[in-house]
């Protein structure tokens, strides 16, 4: 076992930080106001700004430009997000995923079975109020 406490990779990171926005954009409340839409909206376009890869986020920052950020339901979160994942992995030459909602909702948000000994879900997308 190595002792040593280095910083994440790029791919690393890279990798944690989809799980990341993936499961922001799942979690968006069903029944958003304008102030959390918009509070979604500046958190995507502001990420790029302070994001520790250099390379990374000069990519994000100009998709962000190109395409901003979709946030007047959960579904068009997603989807938006599904996108530019997408967009990031083509230019990577990584593998494309299906963004159909299902897939994206499985994935994301609700997980296969097995994810679930318990049938247990302790977030309550509806009780977010921003």
């Amino acid at each position: 076992m190595d002792d040593k406490k280095c910083p994440e990779s790029k791919d690393s990171l890279g990798h944690k930080t989809w799980v990341l926005l993936h499961s922001i954009a799942a979690h968006f409340p069903l029944t958003p106001t304008e102030k959390t839409k918009q509070s979604y909206k500046d958190f995507f376009e502001t990420f790029p700004y302070i994001y520790p890869s250099y390379s990374c986020a000069k990519d994000f920052q100009e998709l962000m430009s190109s395409t901003p950020p979709e946030t007047e339901s959960r579904e068009s979160l997603q989807l938006w997000l599904c996108k530019v994942h997408n967009i990031i992995n083509k230019k990577l030459n990584k593998q494309e995923f299906s963004c159909k909602i299902k897939d994206l909702e499985l994935r994301w948000r609700k997980g296969p079975p097995e994810c679930y000994p318990e049938q247990a879900d302790d977030i309550d997308e509806n009780n977010i109020v921003f």
